[in-house]
């Protein structure tokens, strides 16, 4: 009976069908399954079950609050799909139809961006309602694409995995000089810390250095004050060729890509950029945790110290061991 139910059109089927197989994660497709059920506690549905006097919209006061209202036709809403230049015939009232048809008009690379700002809007409605923050709508237009970059590079990375044994770390190629970074958070010690190692195409170190920061919480803003902290001492040191690793792929790609940068790490990323350009050659590249472990053992030495540290042409006794070994192995047969 419920595989024959005829109270499902087609068009609800082929709806169910597009949400059910959006690249979002799992609670942002139940949502907006909800949200095409009008399962959501909208003042509309519930002043309808008599849970509530209030029927209008709780942002700007204007009309009953239906799921339509909610994402899409409150001004706030409506001010967050322009700033994203999503548009729709104006035809489209019903929530289903107006939803059906953006993902089906819509490049797959776009749907994802749909899928979140419904949860995004939703998402800060809420905040407003229950706790009264407001949140500026370059607040929200930054979350949405921040958020949406970091799920994609992460999706992305789990589905394409190297295999561990294979991977390990390599020297620059000759006159080069490759820098390693990496970060460490520590929220009980409210403690972070970043660290560089650069070798040349020999494997010999030829700088190394870590800080500790303790205004700094998020661990992508700290991989990327890693990579500029690196690339500056690169610049301090006078080398010309440089090849950066990071194990942070989602602040790789922010730096490597021309288009506008929406994340968190915006303002480091941009500075990396700026100081890229005194180099004679500087590229960026991302590296698994088991190719970064000179690096990270920096980062675990770094931990337990009590300043900042820094030399040229050596690092601690632990460090020096682990390059030793990337030395050794990283030479060709």
């Amino acid at each position: 009976m419920l595989l024959n139910n005829s109270n499902v059109s087609s068009n609800e089927q082929e709806l169910f069908k597009q949400i059910w197989s959006l690249e979002s994660p799992s609670k942002i497709r139940i949502l907006i399954w909800k949200f095409a059920q009008n399962y959501v506690p909208t003042f509309q549905n519930l002043h309808y079950r008599r849970l509530s006097s209030v029927h209008c919209c709780p942002r700007c006061g204007h009309g009953y609050e239906s799921s339509a209202h909610a994402v899409r036709d409150c001004l706030f809403a409506a001010q967050v799909w322009s700033k994203l230049d999503i548009q729709w015939p104006s035809s489209l009232v019903n929530f289903n139809e107006w939803l059906s048809w953006l993902l089906k008009n819509s490049a797959k690379n776009r749907k994802w961006l749909i899928a979140v700002s419904i949860w995004a809007i939703w998402f800060s409605r809420n905040k407003f309602v229950h706790e009264r923050k407001v949140q500026s709508l370059e607040e929200i237009v930054t979350f949405i694409w921040s958020f949406g970059s970091e799920y994609r590079s992460s999706a992305e990375s789990l589905k394409h995995p190297q295999p561990r044994s294979m991977v390990k770390w390599s020297p620059p190629p000759q006159g080069w000089f490759k820098v390693n970074v990496d970060a460490g958070v520590s929220i009980a010690n409210n403690r972070v810390v970043t660290d560089f190692i650069i070798r040349n195409d020999e494997g010999f170190i030829m700088g190394s250095g870590f800080q500790r920061h303790n205004l700094v919480l998020s661990v992508v803003i700290a991989e990327a004050i890693a990579v500029l902290h690196g690339l500056q001492f690169a610049l301090d040191m006078g080398f010309s060729r440089v090849i950066l690793e990071s194990d942070s792929r989602l602040v790789v790609n922010n730096i490597q890509k021309s288009s506008e940068d929406y994340s968190e790490s915006r303002p480091f990323t941009w500075d990396v950029k700026n100081l890229a350009r005194k180099f004679h050659c500087c590229r960026f590249q991302f590296v698994a945790r088991e190719g970064n472990g000179a690096a990270h053992a920096l980062v675990v030495e770094g931990m337990q110290a009590e300043g900042d540290s820094f030399w040229v042409e050596d690092a601690p006794l632990k460090v020096l061991e682990v390059a030793d070994s990337d030395r050794r192995s990283g030479r060709p047969p």
